[in-house]
Parts: structure tokens; C-alpha cells; sequence
């Protein structure tokens, strides 16, 4: 196959189209026309995961978060972004993202979430989140089981013996928005989990009674990487999930 006839394949479950317009999914940097035998997947496409590929002879890394991203006006030497790509350059590594589409898409990084919270999902199709219903259990019990998902113990907002059963994923930032709020009270939603909640947004959260339940957000999607290997398993590539990678938080 080709890179592109790959990221052809992974748009068949993972579509652009699922992913918010601000967002930059899709070949990063590289060729689509070279043959590809070899993938790598991660959360981020790092310096040591582009040398991650490089040793191991991968002709692509697809990664969940673009590299290129926002208003980038230049590419200085020393600047994160230009080394990365400056890396795959010379390692002859292209460079493929799939962000807010994973997000939306069918058992993409929230349905993920869902089931292995064992929820049933209610709404949130198509939407970078979703709502669903689980057994009642205390929040303290819900957060052991994040912490086993996610690799660390997540941070609490509301009553510890408070029992939960409707609950609210949004991987990744999710927690920065405001909007959040109005939605889960709509939704009549128990517990929000997500990463990288405002203090604003906690102060609101906290006044209305919804608990909530905060990881990083590396440690929310770090998940992508398995699901992306998934996606592309039957391809007939030899796919590696990254073991280059790691948190930017360390203890």
C-alpha cells in the first residue's frame, strides 16, 4: 500500500468529515505516494517516537494530536514543531493525525471510554463526547476505576460516597469549555469525566452538583494509540503502538 491508500483505509471508519473545522487532521508531512510496509501509532508524534520509527524502519507515524496546529506562520530551527517535523524529514517519516474525527467517531476514544466504564450510550453520536448510563456506584469507586483505565488517580470534585450512574465523557480538553455546563444539566448528567477543567468551570460544576472526575490530558487519550493500531490491523502492515512515548507529567 501507499501512505495515502492507508490513510484512504483509515478514512473509512475515521473520517475527516467527523472532525470540528478548526482542526488539522490528515497528512501532516511526507509523501503519499511512497509505499508503505511499516506504522507507527501514538498519542503525539514526539522526537522520540520519530526516532522511535526511524529505528524500526516505519515508513508512517499516525498520531492523534497534529503536529502542525493552529496559526503556524514559521518553522524556526529549535522550535518543537519545526524539530519534529525536521526529524521525519531526514528519517524519510511521514507524518498522519487523526484528532477530533477520533474523537466523533464510532467506537472512537469517548466510545472507548464508554464501554470500559461500562456504560450504554445515550447520546452524543457524531460529538466529541458522550452521555451514557452505567450501574450506580460511588465516586470514589469510579474513580479507582478511571485510574485503572488511565494510568493515574484522578482528581475529584463532589462527595466521595456520591453514587453515580449517568455519566459524561469528553476525552482531551473537554473540561475548558464553559458550554459544558448548560449540556450536562440538560442531560441530567451525574459525573463529567474529562481533562484539563477550568477553575471556572469546576466552580460551576461544584455549585449545580455534578461531580467530576480529572485526569491529564495525555492520560485521558492515551488510548488513541491502541485504537488507531486497531483501525489499521487489518491491513496487512506490520503496526506498532509507540513505547517511546510518555507523559510530560512525571511524579
Amino acid at each position: 500500500m501507499t501512505i495515502g491508500q492507508v490513510l484512504e483505509y483509515l478514512a473509512r471508519t475515521v473520517p475527516a468529515e467527523a472532525a470540528e473545522e478548526w482542526d488539522n487532521c490528515g497528512l501532516q508531512i511526507g509523501d503519499p505516494d511512497r509505499q508503505c510496509r511499516s506504522v507507527l501509532t501514538c498519542l503525539d508524534a514526539t522526537p522520540s517516537v520519530v526516532a522511535q520509527a526511524v529505528a524500526q524502519g516505519c515508513e508512517l507515524i499516525v498520531s492523534h494530536h497534529p503536529v502542525l496546529f493552529g496559526n503556524v506562520r514559521s518553522l524556526p530551527v529549535g522550535e518543537y514543531t519545526a524539530d519534529v517535523l525536521a526529524a521525519a524529514t531526514r528519517g524519510n517519516v511521514a507524518i498522519a493525525s487523526a484528532h477530533t474525527n477520533l474523537d466523533a467517531c464510532a467506537d472512537g476514544i469517548n466510545e472507548q471510554w464508554m464501554r470500559l466504564l461500562d456504560c450504554k450510550i445515550e447520546s452524543g453520536a457524531g460529538a466529541c463526547y458522550r452521555i451514557g448510563v452505567a450501574s450506580a456506584r460511588k465516586l470514589c469507586d469510579l474513580a479507582e476505576r478511571v485510574a485503572d483505565i488511565c494510568g493515574e488517580r484522578p482528581r475529584r470534585i463532589g462527595d466521595r460516597d456520591r453514587l453515580c450512574s449517568r455519566i459524561c465523557v469528553a476525552s482531551g480538553s473537554g473540561g475548558r469549555d464553559e458550554a459544558w455546563i448548560e449540556v450536562l444539566r440538560a442531560q441530567a448528567v451525574d459525573v463529567f469525566v474529562s481533562a484539563e477543567i477550568k477553575h471556572s468551570v469546576a466552580r460551576r460544576l461544584d455549585y449545580y452538583g455534578i461531580a467530576a472526575l480529572e485526569t491529564t490530558h495525555y492520560a485521558s487519550e492515551r488510548i488513541a494509540a491502541d485504537i488507531l493500531a486497531r483501525r489499521l490491523a487489518d491491513t496487512g502492515l506490520t503496526v506498532r503502538v509507540a513505547d517511546a512515548e510518555q507523559s510530560p507529567y512525571q511524579d
